[in-house]
């Protein structure tokens, strides 16, 4: 399999673990080659590979993992440093306290709070009312009239009750004729 296939299928569903079932050493060759000119995406997702794999499928490929180790610590991107950082010893991991997603700009995690919320100036209890857009009853109690059509001069098509009760109507005018 070449590389560019391989590289494709991390944008599938489960494709982190698709292609580290795929790794072979001779791969790992083409994979070590190319990989400062891969997307930084890309790099991550080999880095996180080696989790997907069973001791004997690791010792495999360990040379070939341990050298794109090396490569991404002299990585310029952020993240590939990160996993580099958390993945350097494995299969024993390293906790990263910064392991946390938050801007490049934000100096710490504490300037960047994305789960911050604003107080409501409504208590709970005045959002809670009669508004048909959040009631469970049946539409029938509040829509009294069917909707007039788009269309100029079209009538809308009776419904069977109002047919029932026009028919009950006109009985009520034709005498009984026995």
């Amino acid at each position: 399999m070449e590389i560019e296939q391989l590289n494709k299928l991390f944008s599938e569903s489960n494709g982190i673990e698709e292609v580290a079932h795929r790794l072979t050493p001779e791969l790992f060759v083409d994979i070590i080659r190319d990989f400062d000119s891969f997307p930084s995406k890309i790099q991550c997702s080999y880095l996180q590979t080696a989790l997907f794999l069973n001791d004997e499928q690791f010792s495999n490929i360990s040379n070939g993992y341990k050298k794109i180790l090396d490569i991404a610590s002299r990585s310029t991107d952020l993240w590939v440093q990160r996993l580099y950082e958390h993945f350097k010893n494995y299969p024993s991991l390293e906790k990263v306290d910064d392991f946390i997603m938050f801007p490049l700009e934000a100096q710490s995690y504490d300037e960047y709070q994305p789960f911050k919320f604003k107080s409501d100036p409504k208590p709970i209890e005045n959002h809670i009312g009669p508004d048909p857009a959040f009631s469970t009853a049946p539409p029938s109690q509040y829509i009294k009239k069917p909707i007039a059509p788009e269309v100029p001069g079209v009538m809308p098509k009776p419904s069977y009750k109002q047919q029932s009760q026009k028919q009950m109507s006109i009985s009520a005018f034709i005498p009984n004729h026995h």
